[in-house]
């Protein structure tokens, strides 16, 4: 039996393929990037537990003394949860500056399918998340860096 052109496999994944594609608008990227972020961090634990040596460093940094292991722990997982909370509130626009101008062209000419780009994703809501901590961190540093100015006048 011989096939004809349009009834090999590789015309069926072609139909498949392009009826997983879709157009998407850098706005579309940017919410889908977005709410990627928020279902992978979606509690205070999980990011405690993926970003634990960096919240515990950040936390050491601001502190006189080095602080007993289930207070830094405390601490620590206070910040995750600020952290948490500044990731809900990252604009939109914000994101969509981040995403790549590949990605964005790519999305709109030819179209995407999102399951393709999922490690881009993944990497860009680490990204996120890290920011986020630092975000988070942001004012404790400040406080801090002030308090210690202070002294030194002394």
């Amino acid at each position: 039996m011989i096939l004809k052109p349009r009834e090999t496999s590789e015309y069926y994944f072609d139909i498949y393929k392009k009826n997983n594609m879709k157009k998407y608008t850098s706005e579309e990227l940017a919410a889908y990037a977005k709410a990627f972020a928020l279902q992978k961090f979606n509690s205070a634990d999980e990011i405690y537990d993926k970003f634990k040596g960096d919240l515990n460093h950040r936390m050491k940094r601001v502190q006189l003394t080095l602080p007993m292991e289930d207070e830094l722990e405390r601490q620590s997982r206070r910040l995750a949860e600020k952290s948490l909370e500044m990731l809900g509130s990252i604009r939109e626009e914000a994101v969509e500056r981040r995403l790549s101008n590949g990605l964005k062209n790519e999305a709109w000419h030819p179209g995407i399918d999102l399951a393709e780009h999922e490690v881009y994703f993944d990497d860009m809501a680490i990204s996120m998340m890290k920011d986020a901590i630092a975000e988070a961190h942001r004012p404790l540093a400040e406080e801090f860096s002030a308090w210690k100015k202070r002294q030194r006048k002394r």
